[in-house]
């Protein structure tokens, strides 16, 4: 056992600024659909006639908060250029352009449809939009910016992890509105007894779900033939498993809760295979931040260059000396 004074204590506090930015972003998933349906309920809607208008000022509110949102909770971890913030004001307008238009992406056999066909154009556009606001916030420009992403408000690099897990969120938009979208599409172009359309758009959205999350973590993963065959080979039993329970739910007429159980096993098979992969996936060790990376304050982000205490001379915290260093790790991009 090792002496008391040879044990490190482990320093306490609140969560880092990156950390409790992805806690809000997070917290955005069921705070934006919540407000949004408040906001229709309380009357704000726009002109197009009975449920459309308030799908389509659901749609466009979700959207104002959904950016707005975003932008105030990342602001601080953006280095804003000129061409960031064009491209932002850019990009920011996909969410949009399903709300305004509000028209379906072909004629369908029902006005019931076409609004779900529209509900699937505009949750896509949604995470779409996350996804290119990841890549203008931290990846465009990226070369030009010394030692990777440095903040220049806060001095907080947004490391690679980071960057997938709010590339991640996007994920969620992206599949449920391909889902809407295919089903609509299977019903209309595809000639399939019922079971073989619920087998196939769950076969096809599960598909895509798995290829979007490997395609998000893939550079993040030290693969193995072993990791991606095993990888491969459970992606594929769980595509069979959900195709083979809508198929039996449809064919056999299932109702009650047996049915409500089959309808939605695919969100929590999804749910339980991301956690299974990020678990059994080996990741790259932990690189460290270039040397020409200056340390800086932990609490407000000021250069510690060419001081002989660690105590910052801008708001007075104080930290150790490995408190400093290990915060200048962070995982390989």
């Amino acid at each position: 056992m090792l002496p008391e004074a040879a044990i490190a204590p482990s320093p306490t506090g609140s969560l880092g600024l990156v950390s409790r930015r992805l806690v809000y972003a997070l917290a955005l998933l069921p705070l934006v659909p919540g407000l949004a349906f408040m906001g229709t309920e309380a009357g704000i809607t726009l002109p197009a006639g009975g449920t459309a208008s308030d799908l389509r000022s659901n749609a466009i509110l979700q959207a104002v908060l959904w950016v707005s949102l975003s932008i105030i909770v990342w602001r601080r971890l953006i280095v804003w250029t000129l061409g960031r913030a064009w491209l932002t004001a850019l990009v920011s307008l996909i969410p949009f352009v399903q709300g305004v238009i509000w028209l379906p992406l072909w004629s369908s056999q029902g006005c019931i449809s076409e609004d779900v066909l529209m509900v699937g154009q505009h949750s896509l556009g949604m995470g779409v939009w996350i996804w290119l606001a990841v890549w203008v916030w931290w990846g465009w420009e990226r070369l030009s910016q010394p030692g990777g992403d440095v903040g220049l408000t806060g001095g907080v690099i947004m490391s690679g992890t980071s960057k997938r897990i709010v590339a991640s969120l996007g994920s969620l938009p992206v599949v449920l509105g391909a889902f809407a979208i295919l089903t609509v599409g299977v019903d209309d172009f595809i000639a399939l007894s019922p079971p073989g359309e619920a087998a196939m758009e769950i076969a096809t959205t599960s598909v895509l779900a798995a290829g979007i999350w490997v395609a998000i973590w893939r550079r993040q993963v030290a693969w193995t033939r072993r990791v991606a065959m095993r990888t491969a080979g459970f992606t594929l039993l769980l595509i069979g498993a959900l195709s083979a329970t809508w198929f039996t739910a449809v064919s056999t007429g299932l109702g009650g809760t047996i049915a409500a159980v089959c309808w939605t096993l695919p969100l929590e098979v999804w749910g339980l295979w991301m956690a299974l992969t990020v678990r059994l996936w080996p990741m790259k060790v932990v690189d460290l931040i270039p040397a020409d990376v200056p340390p800086r304050c932990l609490k407000c982000g000021y250069m510690l260059v060419g001081l002989y205490a660690t105590r910052c001379p801008e708001c007075g915290d104080e930290r150790t000396i490995d408190e400093l260093w290990c915060a200048r790790a962070v995982p390989s991009p």
